[in-house]
């Protein structure tokens, strides 16, 4: 159960960190390289923490804060990106994930007593 729990962490981190990679070059294409190029690092950054953790020497409970709070302020920095658009559907979409980022990263740091 814990190990498909964590597949699927990670198949999340990929696809929340493609769609990152996505906007981010849509940015760029569009000569918008200040937001293109803050979402395209952003999202190579969480892309090392989440492929590159061992090698590194992360503990795994780190590197997965880590990306969660370096995908939340990713997306939320779209969410803005896609108000100055005005793509009101997908601002709310990408504001509500950010959102939820942040809460996830937030539990995953709480102690365990016993």
């Amino acid at each position: 159960m814990r190990r498909a729990k964590r597949y699927f962490e990670f198949f999340v981190h990929l696809i929340i960190i493609g769609a990152l990679l996505y906007k981010g070059y849509d940015e760029v294409s569009k000569h918008l390289y200040f937001p293109g190029g803050i979402i395209l690092g952003l999202a190579a950054i969480a892309m090392v923490t989440t492929l590159f953790w061992k090698q590194f020497k992360i503990p795994p409970r780190i590197a997965r804060q880590t990306c969660y709070y370096i995908e939340a302020a990713a997306l939320l920095l779209t969410g803005y990106v896609f108000y100055l658009e005005h793509n009101i559907a997908y601002m709310n979409y990408s504001i509500i994930a950010g959102l939820a980022c942040c809460a996830v990263g937030f539990l995953s740091t709480r102690i365990k007593f016993s």
